[in-house]
């Protein structure tokens, strides 16, 4: 499954259900490109959930997004953006 998952405007405004998904998944990618998170956010993610995070430029993003797509197919993935991510992404 692919889940997009928006982490607000810093660290403080990410929720236990965002937490809580990003530790279910297999992998963690950052959209660098829509929206901008500041270090502060993906470090208390990183140790949060004790997995590291991938950066996807905004080519990865559009040129990838089938190959992101077909992993999700196989294995819980989420795509982590800045604020709302139905708005960001």
């Amino acid at each position: 499954m692919l889940f997009l998952i928006g982490l607000g405007l810093s660290r403080d405004d990410i929720t236990l259900a965002a937490l809580d998904a990003c530790r279910h998944c297999k992998e963690l990618y950052v959209d660098r490109h829509t929206s901008r998170l500041d270090s502060p956010t993906i470090e208390y993610i990183t140790s949060a959930t004790g997995k590291r995070t991938l950066d996807l430029t905004r080519q990865e993003m559009e040129e990838g997004a089938r190959d992101l797509v077909a992993s999700a197919s196989v294995k819980d993935i989420a795509i982590l953006c800045g604020g709302d991510p139905l708005m960001a992404t």
